[in-house]
């Protein structure tokens, strides 16, 4: 016989539940139909659907507010990366701008001191050559003496001209450049053709000034190092892009070479 009337259930998760009960008498005669009773249990608030929904929704509003901060944090990176490149922007302009004065300066000192004093001693020489006898062994030296000196103002000019392209603030890059391959070819004896497109003009001076350079040190060094016969400059501009060309059919150079070098010309 047990008496208790009392049943427990541990861990029952939330739901409707029917609790059966058989029993018998004193006599052992059991009641086989038995009786029930219908329960439920209720969910706690974590375990309802709303509490779940709003943990979802508490879960995608953490992520959106985290991938917000990296937004945020990346569009900072970005702007003061911009402030950067824009400082070193300026600070290339500024360095490229005392570069030019640096070399109009020296290219003033050459044409107005040196260049001046290289013409008046080629005079002088030729008013001694004048005062010499014709049959004179020094006037043949004098002769020599004059030609050199007028070589050397020649280079002293040139040198002039590369350290300040005044056409290239006057006429523009195209005409500039031009310019400077039809002199280039006279005075170093290498024929170059140069094509350039007008619509550069638009380039700012800066710009332009680089350009510029970068022609001048490839003629350079197409002149020095690649034993050329011929040199081919083309200035073009598409698709908001300007491209600089300059080929030679010299003898290049071999990219594999490891040993040591000052340059690649």
């Amino acid at each position: 016989m047990v008496n208790n009337r009392e049943v427990q259930y541990s861990n029952l998760t939330p739901g409707k539940y029917r609790f059966r009960v058989m029993a018998c008498n004193n006599s052992g005669v059991w009641n086989e139909a038995g009786t029930f009773l219908d329960f439920s249990i209720p969910p706690a608030y974590y375990q309802t659907i709303w509490f779940r929904l709003s943990c979802v929704a508490a879960f995608l509003a953490l992520l959106w507010t985290v991938y917000r901060l990296r937004v945020h944090i990346l569009e900072e990176h970005q702007a003061v990366l911009e402030q950067h490149q824009g400082e070193i922007r300026a600070l290339n302009e500024q360095l490229i701008k005392g570069q030019e004065a640096e070399r109009m300066r020296i290219a003033g000192e050459l044409h107005d001191s040196i260049l001046q004093q290289i013409t008046s001693l080629n005079i002088r020489l030729g008013i001694v050559k004048e005062l010499v006898p014709p049959d004179s062994r020094a006037k043949e030296t004098i002769g020599g003496l004059e030609k050199e000196l007028i070589k050397i103002g020649n280079d002293v000019r040139q040198i002039t001209h590369e350290l300040h392209p005044a056409v290239l603030q006057d006429a523009g890059l195209a005409a500039a450049l031009s310019a400077y391959c039809e002199e280039f070819s006279k005075v170093r004896g290498l024929p170059v053709s140069c094509e350039t497109d007008e619509s550069v003009k638009e380039l700012s001076a800066a710009a332009a000034l680089c350009i510029y350079r970068i022609a001048q040190e490839a003629l350079g060094n197409a002149a020095k190092y690649s034993a050329a016969q011929r040199v081919e400059v083309r200035l073009a501009r598409s698709d908001g892009r300007v491209c600089l060309s300059v080929s030679d059919d010299g003898a290049g150079c071999a990219l594999n070479r490891s040993e040591n070098r000052e340059g690649w010309g």
